[in-house]
């Protein structure tokens, strides 16, 4: 195992409650227990509407950068800061890169193979440790990607009353097929998709 040296200062509750996604901050890693401390890098959830337990004994909702969620407690939240105390943090062995590509007009074993060939080339027979590839094929279709949601409207009344509203926003025109996938809609909103219809075009002779 290798360490890094860092240090930190322990965060109140009104800076915490301040945090924003964006915001880097150190908590204890699971993996490891009292009283050996080593500090994880996360980030705040701010995507759940519950991520400060209650005051009594309060807890933050936080995410790694896999997204798994924990909950953490208020006393044990820390920010970088030269004049804090010093912490130890699990050191880096190099990069996971995970993606999903999508190569155009391509098989499947052209497709692996290219691939390899030009990450040796780029880094090196032997560098890179490829422990997963999947491939598979994508038909040949495209989607209208929307975000949309319904929202009921009381008229007032006693009998509850009201009616449906509904918002619909195009995210994006003419995506691949499994591309779709890979939207993620706001809370309270939902992903939906149509078959593309391709925009009516104009035929102009430039010659």
């Amino acid at each position: 195992m290798e360490f890094d040296s860092i240090t930190v200062r322990a965060l109140e509750p009104d800076e915490i409650r301040a945090l924003s996604s964006d915001d880097d901050i150190y908590v204890p890693d699971s993996d490891f227990r009292v009283p050996i401390l080593i500090a994880a890098r996360r980030k705040v959830d701010t995507d759940n509407d519950l991520r400060f337990g209650p005051e009594d004994s309060p807890k933050a909702a936080v995410r790694t950068i896999y997204h798994m969620e924990t909950h953490v407690p208020f006393g044990q939240i820390y920010v970088a800061d030269p004049k804090g105390q010093e912490m130890a943090a699990m050191g880096n062995s190099g990069t996971r890169m995970g993606m999903t590509l999508f190569i155009p007009g391509m098989d499947e074993n052209e497709t692996q193979e290219r691939f390899r060939k030009a990450m040796r080339a780029e880094f090196g027979p032997g560098v890179i440790e490829l422990w997963n590839m999947r491939t598979a094929p994508v038909r040949a279709i495209q989607w209208d990607v929307y975000e949309e949601r319904t929202e009921w409207r009381s008229d007032g009344t006693r009998n509850g009353g009201g009616w449906a509203v509904a918002e619909r926003i195009l995210l994006k025109r003419g995506v691949h097929d499994g591309h779709q996938h890979h939207f993620h809609a706001r809370q309270g909103w939902k992903i939906a998709k149509e078959l593309h219809q391709p925009d009516e075009t104009l035929a102009v002779d430039t010659l």
